[in-house]
C-alpha cells in the first residue's frame, strides 16, 4: 500500500525543510533529500524558475556518475 511507502521514506527525510542553514542557503531545498532518487524542489515560481536550472544540473552529474 502506498501509505506504507510513503511511511518509510518520510522517517528517511531530514526533519527540517525550507528556511536557512547555517551557512544561509535555503534548507534541504533543491537538493537531493538523502533517500535516492527523491529531490527537494519547492518554492515560489521565481525561486523555482532560478533553482530548477541548478537541481537539474546536480541530476545531471549524478547521471553520469560526476558528482
Amino acid at each position: 500500500p502506498p501509505e506504507l511507502f510513503l511511511g518509510t521514506i518520510a522517517e528517511q527525510l531530514p526533519p527540517e525543510v525550507w528556511g536557512l542553514d547555517s551557512e544561509g542557503e535555503l534548507n534541504q531545498t533543491y537538493r537531493p533529500s538523502g533517500h535516492p532518487g527523491l529531490w527537494f524542489a519547492i518554492g515560489s515560481f521565481e525561486f523555482s524558475r532560478f533553482f530548477s536550472k541548478h537541481l537539474g544540473l546536480q541530476i545531471l552529474a549524478r547521471e553520469l556518475g560526476i558528482a
